[in-house]
């Protein structure tokens, strides 16, 4: 229910605050050029930029918005007095205008909500996680899924059934079936997710069948997927 305090919808003809406003007052002062070449930009810039700003500030919003109505004391407008969450929204939103896929987006928009909620984490850390964000593809993430939770994936515990002894490769791969033909693609990834050590153990070492659907990731690696899932929040 709507209360007189409640964060209000982000609008939908809030002006543009990056570059493209910019780069227009900067054309207009060129000497011969045009209209013509400012309605170009205005259409292959403008427009998907401040469309892509305003849809991004929305589902903010929304999530702001959700957390006040479910979180008792919870208080939107005490936000921007709390520099982490400021510094984080800033660079949430650097990536966003950028990112080409809604997994990302989805996994900035989640960086910020659990910034709002609360979750602590040291400045370091978020440095680094926000520099993975930025870096890393959704392969990356679904892989470190899968290894942060073998049990989770239905096919991973159907190949590992029944093995006395071998390594967790032929069970990552069952899990990842995108991979099938490109198992150096799979391997490209595992070595970046271990040389962040965000997974530990080779996957392709020998072990016991016990052992095969052990958790493969590590600290670092559960706090980043906390850092990018969506927030629980009772």
């Amino acid at each position: 229910m709507d209360t007189p305090n409640r964060l209000p919808d982000f609008p939908d003809d809030a002006p543009g605050r990056f570059g493209y406003s910019v780069a227009k007052v900067s054309l207009a002062a060129v000497p011969f050029v045009g209209d013509a070449l400012q309605e170009i930009l205005e259409r292959a810039i403008g427009e998907p930029l401040r469309k892509r700003q305003e849809e991004w500030f929305k589902e903010i919003g929304k999530g702001l918005q959700d957390f006040q109505d479910r979180l008792d004391g919870f208080d939107p407008r005490a936000l921007g007095e709390n520099p982490a969450f400021v510094g984080v929204v800033y660079e949430a939103t650097d990536q966003a205008m950028r990112a080409q896929d809604e997994d990302r987006l989805e996994a900035l928009r989640n960086v910020v909500l659990n910034t709002a909620a609360g979750i602590a984490i040291d400045d370091v850390l978020r440095g680094r996680f926000m520099g993975y964000v930025g870096r890393f593809s959704t392969a990356h993430v679904r892989v470190l899924k899968a290894m942060d939770n073998p049990s989770g994936s239905p096919a991973m515990v159907a190949q590992a059934k029944g093995m006395m002894m071998g390594s967790f490769w032929p069970v990552l791969l069952a899990g990842l079936p995108e991979f099938g033909q490109r198992e150096d693609l799979l391997e490209v990834i595992v070595a970046e997710l271990e040389a962040e050590r965000l997974v530990e153990g080779s996957s392709k070492v020998m072990m016991s069948g016990g052992s095969i659907m052990n958790q493969k990731s590590t600290a670092l690696g559960r706090a980043f997927l906390q850092f990018i899932s969506t927030p629980q929040i009772a």
